[in-house]
This record gives structure tokens, sequence and C-alpha cells, in this order.
């Protein structure tokens, strides 16, 4: 496996419609925030089989999994996107209430990988994710700098139609990002 030197590029785009035999479809991506690590935990079930005194068959297939992010900061009109917390335009103030309902969208990022010195752009994209709350901690400044990040999480899930997560690698980061929009439908139209 190729070394990853670098994230970027963290960026969410609610579902519109997920129709139960074509691929969703999605609004414009928001910028999470500025990436610092996505760490993915997959969920299996799991199940073996035995027959003459041994294992005859060992089954795991993909039943969910989870994006643990840190990122830089997340603005509040983010927040409200990806969580679906209530943001007032004209106040700028975001309310959370125990009846929001984060909605379902895709996640994408890009990794920056070096492979025989050489810089490759990994995207990668999940269809179908949704993220959940996540604590929000603070400490004095002191002699030194600390910085506190933020740390949404995400679960992933199977799409209706399609693969639960795309990967696929590029030499610039243009590439990378047009494949993004590509996996979301949207389409560039040139001057």
């Amino acid at each position: 496996m190729p070394a990853t030197i670098g994230v970027a590029e963290l960026t969410f785009a609610k579902t519109d419609t997920e129709p139960k035999d074509t691929p969703a479809t999605y609004a414009p991506a928001v910028r999470v925030g500025g990436a610092v690590q996505v760490n993915l935990t997959i969920n299996l079930a799991s199940g073996q089989d035995y027959a003459d005194n041994q294992m005859s068959e060992d089954v795991n297939v993909f039943v969910s999994g989870s994006a643990a992010t840190e990122i830089d900061n997340i603005d509040l009109e983010t927040e409200a996107v990806i969580f679906g917390s209530t943001y007032d335009e004209n106040t700028g103030e975001l309310g959370d209430s125990s009846l929001d309902s984060p909605p379902y969208g895709s996640l994408a990022y890009y990794q920056l990988k070096q492979i025989g010195g050489v810089n490759v752009f990994r995207g990668v994209f999940y269809p179908k994710a949704r993220a959940a709350l996540s604590p929000d901690n603070a400490s004095t400044k002191n002699a030194s700098i600390s910085f506190q990040h933020s740390n949404p999480n995400f679960t992933i899930f199977q799409p209706n139609v399609g693969n639960w997560r795309y990967r696929q690698e590029f030499e610039s980061e243009a590439e990378v990002l047009a494949w993004i929009d590509e996996k979301r439908g949207v389409s560039k139209t040139t001057p």
C-alpha cells in the first residue's frame, strides 16, 4: 500500500433523491473544513460454517462504516447542512434541537500518496453517509499554543444502487476533484 502523505478537500453534499433503481442525486457540496485526518472503520457481519469438524465457510459482509474526521474548523452554516440544525442567515445564529435529523449525503475527499517518489491523488467517494454530532471541546490558552480541532463523524451506508465506496487515482488535483464532481453528477460546462 502506498504511503499516504496528506488528505484534503473533505466535502459533503446532501442527497436530493435516492431512487430504488438509479444512483442518488445531490445538492451542491459544502466543504466540511480543512481536513486534518479521516479514519475509516468498517463494520462487517461475520459468520463461519463448520462441517466435518472444520471451518468450511468464512463470510464477511459489509454492514456499515464509520468515517471519523478531524478538521481545522467548521463554520456554523456548514454545521447546519451536515447536522440538520437550523441556521438563521439574518442573525448568523445556529440552533440545535433534539428534533434535528442529519441528512443523508455523499462524503468525499482525496488522499495524497507517494508512489516511487511520484505524487498520486487518490479520490475517495462515499455515496451515502450521515453525520452525527460530535463533542465540542475547548481549553484555555496558556504558555504554548494548542489548536483545538472539530471531529465530525459520519456513518457510511450501502446505497440503494452501486457500491458503498469508490476510489480512483489521478496525476493531478484538478483531475481528482473533477472525478468527485462526476461521481456527484455535477456537469461541467465549458465556455
